[in-house]
């Protein structure tokens, strides 16, 4: 008897010491994995102010004290990267497609405890370069002007590249639906793609193109399509027909 009840003891001692470690990881309290030992400051990025679609920009922060996580720098694109240590910096480069202002910050990041600090925030602006010039703002969409519901239409449109490099055009269909880029084709060769309307109604359809550094066009002017409801044959011709 005295052995069985050691043992329970035993058991109750090793289920109170698991239950409470549960409880101390969940709530935080003793700071399990010791994140709360050191408050980490990080120093806002620095780079250049300006770039260029399609070339690589640069930017660094001072290593922080005691750090032994990652840095992932944000580059305010929707993209992140990790930098690594060079001439006593942390460094990432990173190449943007499209022209606008972005703002570059670097999180401090742990395995076990997360996002630890986050930088200030150095601002970019991307633009085109000088010695490249956008496509031509592609021409109004070629298509059908009247048509029903659930019915497949096929538009076009072309435009040229003063580089006379090759060109991708995309459709925004009026309807809350825009299309992805087509496949990349010739300057000057016209590109078709699909649509589906599922509610009738009056829309308004524009392309816009994009050459192969990304340098994207203005929308071109639209182009008018009506579409109604398709009406289902009558009964009394169906059975005519002897369906």
């Amino acid at each position: 008897m005295k052995k069985h009840s050691f043992i329970k003891r035993l058991l109750w001692a090793f289920v109170i010491f698991l239950v409470s470690g549960i409880i101390l990881m969940n709530s935080g309290c003793g700071d399990y994995y010791g994140c709360s030992e050191y408050e980490y400051t990080v120093d806002t990025p620095s780079g250049p102010s300006t770039g260029c679609v399609g070339d690589p920009v640069e930017f660094y922060t001072s290593p922080v004290k005691d750090f032994w996580g990652t840095y992932e720098f944000d580059w305010g694109d929707g993209y992140e990267s990790d930098g690594h240590s060079r001439n006593g910096m942390i460094v990432a480069t990173h190449t943007y497609d499209y022209i606008g202002e972005y703002g570059v910050s670097v999180v401090l990041y742990d395995d076990y405890c997360g996002d630890l600090a986050y930088s200030g925030v150095a601002p970019i602006d991307i633009i085109i370069d000088s010695s490249i010039s956008a496509p031509e703002t592609p021409s109004i969409p070629y298509g059908d002007t009247f048509g029903y519901t659930y019915v497949s239409y096929t538009f076009s449109s072309h435009t040229i590249d003063p580089q006379s490099e090759d060109i991708a055009i995309r459709f925004d269909w009026g309807d809350g639906d825009t299309s992805s880029f087509s496949d990349f084709e010739h300057s000057g060769q016209t590109i078709r793609t699909s649509h589906t309307y599922n509610q009738s109604g009056i829309y308004y359809i524009k392309a816009q193109a994009k050459d192969i550094n990304n340098i994207l066009t203005e929308w071109s002017d639209t182009h008018m399509i009506k579409i109604i409801s398709k009406i289902p044959p009558r009964r009394d011709r169906i059975r005519r027909l002897g369906y």
